[in-house]
């Protein structure tokens, strides 16, 4: 299982969600039954008449999800969830390492999980969005207008979850996408790209937009609103005692991070030591946060740099990792001597900073005494550690600057290909195994500055970096998925030396007059991708390809992905032209016979695929010239077929009691003449 969220559904082998079973079906439509509040309602649900019907089906799951969202923003806490339990019995530190050992999973369910953060700002005024004002209008929207569920707390809406994803809030206010579990990096892209269009959507609305940086360009700490999550408030007070810039990691950055599974601890050990190794190549590949407070800040990577000085018994380079007995258990000491921050009862988060979460496993806790922590406390314990690799139930890749969209695809690609092909994975050990823990340490926080022309023995880390990538490409070219391309723009950047941090500072000084507001305009001018729809082949098995079929999936425009059998019939015939011209633009074809495919679009989408058709047939297509070909249509609709060089028309001849055939030249008719 890969995500932030230990308990998100994983990917099913029959498409991205997976179907609810006839009992689950039931189960809901009675819960629904007895939640409504008015009598006529029908505490009993025949199966048959419950199942007999796509409408009245359709009309329960939207009577749940109602239902569900009402009771979950009245309350606080969806119907469903429980409060956490209080454990009875003390949990043992073999119970501790068996909870990270349960993550071990064979290969073939290997996922990946992707996980991005972003600053959303006032158009009007570029200061930090509001939570009232925006951040809350935000979510709500999400909730309401694309079927997201909200997570409440104490009354306030502070995120949403929808099959496997969630949305959530960093304390300043960073909207952070937690991706779900999926199987391939074009599924990855996909979540991506479906979650922007979202947000954008409702961003443009309330007059808000985003900005993909590591760190904050303009704005201070005082001038950044706080998110009201109970945690934040007690690691808000207890940052500033250890260390000095833990309030600036809090409140003033951005980070992407990629999560990815293991098989077996040995499997851990040589990817945990690995990644950890290379962290500092990846920090000065993805370098993207060079301002602060309005001009440059000396680094190119400010993010990774107030990581040197945050809480250091949480952070750091682990050097211990790099040890002979390094393993589950070692890494469960290490956390079991982090300082907790806090105890979630009863919708509370209770503060017991610098308090021992050993003591607490005895029953000793000051603020808790006798009772003992339960496993949901050391999940939650987990995620107060911070090192560039975090391992919990799966292994968190930290070191990168949050970024623009082409980044978020980028750097999970480049673990992906290091890490879950065997050859890479001994290429990339390789790579670091002769560097000292000296080095390693001087890598981390040299790299925050100079970037990829940090001097590293006789050579730079721009020389690392192209190595490091092109060992990910060959990975990623030997999983067969395709996926190779989404590293393609790393190594543009390792082979160049520019980096989105180096192209920043020099528009700064170069175009923008060092004038900080324009990295505003600069990084949301254009689009960050189309608002057409995505779609992707994904081989049904990968080891036997000749064996299975192959899956084409889709995602229309505005909504989330889903099995080709689940789409509307204009949805599909979008879909499969999409495919077929796809396979046209690879291996052309002389002619195409398209019958009646317009027959379940409406007029807009009619249009659309009339202009395309012809321009395929034209050769005038973006990456089609020079491939022209001729598109025999049959079609009932003058939109259509007005966009053809010719007509072809069958008619009844009454008197000769046949059909008769009438063509009709258009080409001597421009198009926009009526007459």
């Amino acid at each position: 299982r890969i995500g932030t969220r230990g308990n998100a559904p994983r990917a099913t082998p029959s498409g991205l969600y997976p179907y609810p079973t006839r009992a689950t079906l039931l189960s809901v439509m009675a819960t629904t039954a007895t939640m409504r509040s008015h009598a006529t309602a029908p505490a009993r649900l025949s199966a048959r008449g419950a199942l007999g019907s796509s409408g009245q089906l359709s009309k329960t799951r939207a009577a749940t999800r109602n239902a569900r969202r009402a009771v979950t923003r009245a309350t606080g806490a969806p119907p469903t969830s429980a409060e956490k339990r209080t454990a009875t019995n003390a949990l043992t530190k073999k119970d501790l390492v068996a909870y990270i050992e349960s993550g071990c999973k064979p290969k073939s369910e290997w996922r990946i999980g992707t996980e991005h953060e972003k600053f959303g700002y006032q158009l009007a005024n570029l200061r930090p969005m509001e939570y009232d004002a925006h951040v809350a209008k935000l979510l709500n929207a999400l909730v309401d207008r694309f079927d997201w569920e909200p997570i409440m707390e104490s009354g306030n809406i502070i995120g949403c979850k929808l099959n496997g994803q969630s949305v959530t809030l960093e304390p300043g206010g960073q909207f952070e996408l937690s991706g779900a579990p999926l199987a391939n990096l074009h599924q990855t892209c996909a979540e991506v790209h479906s979650h922007l269009y979202q947000i954008k959507t409702v961003a443009k609305e309330i007059g808000v937009s985003f900005l993909g940086l590591g760190f904050q360009p303009k704005w201070s700490i005082a001038d950044t609103p706080v998110m009201p999550k109970g945690r934040y408030k007690i690691m808000k007070q207890y940052m500033p005692t250890r260390g000095n810039k833990g309030l600036d990691m809090m409140f003033r950055t951005c980070t992407i991070q990629v999560n990815l599974d293991f098989e077996s601890e040995e499997d851990m050990v040589r990817k945990f030591q690995t990644s950890l190794a290379l962290q500092p190549i990846a920090t000065a590949l993805f370098a993207n946060s060079p301002f602060c407070d309005g001009k440059p800040s000396g680094q190119k990577s400010l993010r990774s740099d107030v990581w040197t000085d945050t809480d250091p018994d949480r952070t750091g380079s682990l050097q211990w990792v790099f040890e002979d007995d390094f393993g589950f258990d070692r890494y469960a000491e290490y956390v079991l001597d982090v300082p907790m921050y806090f105890v979630y009862r009863d919708g509370v988060y209770h503060d017991v900073t610098g308090e021992s979460f050993r003591d607490f496993m005895r029953g000793e806790l000051p603020q808790f005494p006798g009772e003992y922590p339960t496993l949901d406390d050391w999940e939650q314990h987990l995620t107060t550690c911070f090192p560039e690799v975090r391992l919990k139930r799966y292994m968190e890749m930290r070191g990168a600057d949050g970024g623009p969209w082409g980044n978020i695809c980028a750097l999970p690609a480049v673990w992906v290909g290091l890490l879950y092909d065997e050859t890479a994975l001994s290429d990339a050990e390789a790579l670091v195994a002769t560097w000292t823990p000296e080095e390693r340490e001087y890598l981390r926080k040299a790299v925050t500055k100079d970037g990829l022309q940090t001097k590293f023995r006789d050579g730079t880390v721009q020389d690392i970096a192209v190595e490091m990538v092109r060992i990910a490409k060959e990975g990623l070219t030997r999983r067969g998925c395709n996926e190779e391309n989404f590293v393609d723009g790393l190594m543009e950047m390792a082979t160049s030396g520019q980096t989105q941090a180096d192209k920043l500072l020099d528009a700064y000084v170069n175009r923008w007059g060092m004038d900080i507001d324009r990295v505003y305009k600069e990084l949301t001018s254009s689009r960050v991708h189309p608002m057409g729809g995505t779609a992707y082949l994904n081989l049904e098995d990968i080891e036997e390809p000749y064996n299975s079929g192959v899956r084409f999936s889709a995602m229309p425009p505005t909504k989330r992905f889903r099995d080709m059998d689940q789409l509307s019939g204009g949805e599909k015939t979008m879909a499969a032209l999409a495919l077929i011209f796809a396979i046209h633009s690879y291996r052309s074809s002389p002619f195409f016979i398209l019958d009646e495919v317009d027959a379940a679009l409406d007029k807009t989408n009619v249009e659309k695929m009339a202009q395309f058709i012809r321009n395929r047939s034209h050769g005038t297509n973006p990456g089609n010239e020079g491939k022209p070909c001729q598109s025999i249509v049959i079609s009932l609709k003058d939109y259509f077929f007005d966009k053809a060089d010719s007509l072809v028309g069958v008619c009844r001849d009454i008197d000769q009691a046949c059909s008769r055939v009438l063509t009709f030249d258009l080409e001597k008719y421009p198009e926009g003449i009526e007459e």
